[in-house]
């Protein structure tokens, strides 16, 4: 059987899920930091947060989104960069920071999973450009998941797209239960 997960979407507010494929999710967003502190405040805060996360829920394996390369991050029509050496650095830090939580704490699997893969994992298609983040939360609430921001959102996605791999057909463990025609 496959153990605990802890699924994560990086960013300057954090989405985070957690469970066993085919039982109930817990999940949420959390920032570590405001616009005005220091960067390293906001990874000790992390460090912190994920470590006891760690050490207090037998996770045996964490997943956070492949981070995207920056040259990639512009925008087509201005061909300007859309993000800037200040994110790129958080992003990165908090990744070098799971590596090494994970570590500590014995987590035995670490995985990075491609953000398209996800997406398309929990959506079956690829939506147009743009749409995806919307399409993820129609696709979540249609689940019967009532995620706060595109940050859990993408969490949720993340999580059901790792357990659809570790434990198939026990990937989706919904709030709700579905229907189908047959039992109406």
């Amino acid at each position: 059987m496959t153990g605990r997960i802890l699924a994560l979407d990086l960013a300057t507010t954090t989405g985070w899920a957690l469970g066993v494929p085919g039982q109930p999710i817990t999940s949420g967003s959390i920032r570590f930091s405001g616009s005005t502190e220091d960067q390293s405040i906001g990874f000790a805060r992390y460090t912190s947060w994920i470590g006891e996360l760690l050490s207090t829920h037998d996770v045996t394996e964490v997943c956070y989104e492949q981070p995207m390369d920056p040259r990639h991050m512009v925008n087509k029509v201005t061909g300007r960069a859309t993000t800037n050496f200040a994110t790129i650095r958080l992003l990165l830090g908090m990744c070098a920071i799971t590596e090494a939580q994970a570590r500590i704490y014995r987590v035995p699997r670490l995985t990075e999973a491609p953000v398209q893969s996800v997406r398309k994992h929990l959506l079956k298609h690829r939506p147009a450009k743009g749409q995806s983040k919307i399409a993820v939360a129609q696709m979540l609430k249609i689940l019967g998941y009532r995620p706060v921001d595109d940050n859990e959102a993408d969490a949720l996605a993340l999580i059901l797209y790792v357990s659809a791999i570790r434990a198939p057909g026990a990937d989706i463990a919904t709030p709700l239960p579905l229907r189908s025609a047959q039992n109406g």
